[in-house]
């Protein structure tokens, strides 16, 4: 597990987030979404398929298919939901 901060640029807000960092970057996206939609009383989007962590520090998007730990995500990084 790493916690990290997630930033949603849609509403300006940040989220901290304890997350496992052996699960499918893909998954994770599934899950953040549909907390942050629960948090924010949002209604959860259909698919996320087209929603993608960005890395500022690494100046990039993480591959959906690899894990945090694959892609050397490490706690306290801020990713972007994008």
């Amino acid at each position: 597990m790493i916690t990290i901060d997630i930033m949603v640029p849609y509403s300006n807000c940040i989220y901290d987030f304890n997350l496992d960092d052996t699960a499918p970057i893909s998954f994770l996206i599934e899950e953040i979404t549909a907390m942050i939609c629960a948090k924010e009383h949002w209604p959860t989007p259909s698919s996320v398929s087209s929603l993608a962590l960005f890395c500022p520090s690494a100046k990039r998007m993480l591959d959906r298919s690899k894990s945090f730990a694959d892609e050397k995500i490490m706690t306290g990084q801020q990713l972007i939901l994008c």
